[in-house]
């Protein structure tokens, strides 16, 4: 909901991926695996938004995530974690990792340092336009608790789709009226 990717294009770095992710009360994920693979794993990247240039390097990053993902049953057993559903954030954590040379935190993070998630138990309460949202926050800590949270200006990554279909024609509109 706001034009802060437009400052990446500058950049030197060839591939930078977000490594830290908040709720919408601007508290650290609760869950283990949205931190780390496991939980003494290595530290998880989130895929939501990458930039990358078409490099050498790139070219083998993203091989290599393709590669973890035909082997994904393996990378589980060898990383150690839950046995599931596919995830794109595991594969890029691993192939990160992998291309580190084993290291942690070698590939940076993307301008905004962290990452703004609104919960599959988030809601979303109103869309005043395309650059405010309030949203619903359900309290992680606190099970019964939730907070209303006006989000202007701000990347969110809505997790609950069911929201953000039921709220998307009239955010769609309010874009298009800003054209």
């Amino acid at each position: 909901m706001n034009n802060s990717f437009d400052k990446i294009w500058n950049t030197q770095e060839e591939l930078l991926i977000n490594h830290k992710v908040v709720d919408l009360q601007n508290k650290p994920l609760n869950s283990i695996t949205d931190r780390r693979l496991s939980k003494y794993g290595i530290p998880l990247y989130w895929a939501t938004v990458v930039y990358f240039k078409k490099t050498f390097f790139t070219q083998t990053f993203f091989e290599l995530i393709n590669y973890i993902r035909e082997e994904y049953n393996f990378f589980q057993f060898l990383y150690g974690f839950p046995k599931g559903f596919y995830r794109n954030d595991f594969s890029f954590s691993i192939a990160s990792h992998i291309l580190d040379g084993y290291k942690i935190g070698g590939i940076s993070s993307l301008l905004e340092d962290k990452l703004i998630i609104s919960l599959q138990r988030d809601g979303i309460a109103e869309v005043l336009d395309s650059k405010e949202i309030i949203f619903l926050s359900h309290n992680q800590d606190r099970e019964w608790e939730n907070t209303l949270v006006n989000m202007k200006d701000l990347n969110v990554h809505v997790m609950n789709k069911r929201e953000l279909l039921r709220v998307s024609d009239k955010f769609i509109k309010s874009c298009m009226e800003k054209l």
